[in-house]
């Protein structure tokens, strides 16, 4: 029978203790933003899944830049995310990274995914954002999503 030694952090198996004790000592990595950081998911030049029709102030209009391909294609949309909450998953292999848990009011369920989760090092990137105006975040702060972005 053999032993097998797991990271108490990610569940990842080892064989032996020393490799699993080496896994734990990488700890939990901080996040790099706060739960209700407003933040874009994606680079400047580019746009987002769903469609727009929600609350017009949850979405953005800037030049696209270098991935323009036509006059009419010059500008982009993009959704304004709030961070709703911060969490950690052994799921997937990556329970020392934060899982960051993301929401808009840009768009509606029936339209997109209003909400979702990424880990920025390896899914969308994300970029702190300010927005203009006091933007409503009632009933979002503390909501996890089971789907990514």
């Amino acid at each position: 029978m053999k032993t097998i030694y797991v990271c108490e952090i990610c569940d990842r198996e080892y064989d032996t203790e020393e490799e699993a004790m080496q896994c734990e000592s990488q700890g939990l990595e901080s996040p790099i933003l706060p739960v209700g950081s407003f933040v874009l998911t994606h680079p400047i030049q580019y746009g987002r899944f769903g469609w727009f029709n929600g609350n017009k102030d949850w979405i953005i209009q800037a030049p696209r830049g270098l991935h323009s391909k036509k006059d009419w294609d010059s500008t982009y949309y993009n959704f304004i995310y709030v961070i709703t909450a911060v969490t950690y998953n052994k799921e997937r292999r990556k329970g020392h990274i934060p899982r960051y848990h993301l929401a808009t009011r840009a768009m509606t369920k029936e339209t997109g995914n209003h909400g979702g989760y990424t880990y920025p090092e390896t899914h969308l990137k994300m970029i702190e954002f300010s927005p203009s105006i006091e933007l409503d975040v009632s009933n979002l702060i503390g909501n996890t999503f089971k789907g990514s972005l």
